[in-house]
């Protein structure tokens, strides 16, 4: 799949399906979670749209809360990639992750796992919440990153799709302690902003599935 070809297809499954499924889920989810005791779970549920796109809905319960993050696993040329849209209903973020950013990830972190499916299943398992953020350049350009579990993901913003494509994987151990102090800084602004975004959307729609539900 193209990078057009993988937008279409995750604006249209969210629009005739993706999003009613996972409004249904939490009743469900709640039952599960009371019969297992009140115990802290997370789950992979796989699912295939209508359009015969792979999707992959990892549910979340902990301490009572329930949070639901949808992700598509597709091929291009060089091997598999996954999607996922940060929150269709309210203010959208497309990240992409292509092969090579799995790849490296794998490589970086040296995990014990052969197969690309597993290895973006236990990428998105550890990885429940992504924000994005900016880091200047000495070059005056800004370089696209998001902090996920043992590094960052790189990659860059393509502005005509509303697309984020992350393309390499760096892990703590390769960034120098004021790259570290740097980062600490622009993260503080992009988690200030996004918070004060949450909590407006949060009162306004709380119970939403989106951003979790409680059911203790």
């Amino acid at each position: 799949m193209t990078l057009e070809e993988i937008k279409h297809s995750l604006e249209k499954d969210f629009k005739h399906e993706l999003t009613r499924k996972i409004v249904g889920l939490p009743p469900g989810i709640a039952r599960k979670w009371t019969q297992g005791g009140r115990k802290d779970y997370i789950e992979t549920i796989s699912h295939i749209s209508k359009s015969k796109n792979h999707w992959r809905i990892l549910v979340k319960v902990w301490q009572g809360h329930i949070s639901i993050m949808p992700y598509m696993m597709a091929y291009d040329k060089v091997g598999i990639t996954a999607s996922h849209i940060t929150d269709p209903s309210g203010p959208m973020e497309l990240l992409h992750f292509n092969t090579h950013f799995f790849k490296r990830y794998r490589e970086r972190l040296q995990l014990d796992i052969e197969k690309p499916e597993e290895v973006i299943k236990q990428f998105f398992r550890k990885n429940t919440t992504m924000l994005t953020g900016y880091y200047p350049m000495p070059d005056g350009t800004h370089q696209l990153f998001c902090p996920v579990y043992g590094g960052l993901a790189l990659g860059k913003f393509h502005e005509a799709l509303g697309i984020k494509e992350f393309k390499t994987f760096v892990d703590d151990s390769l960034l120098h302690e004021n790259q570290k102090r740097d980062l600490a800084k622009v993260w503080k602004n992009v988690v200030a902003q996004v918070d004060q975004r949450m909590m407006i959307r949060l009162m306004a729609l709380y119970g939403n599935t989106w951003w979790g539900t409680y059911v203790g």
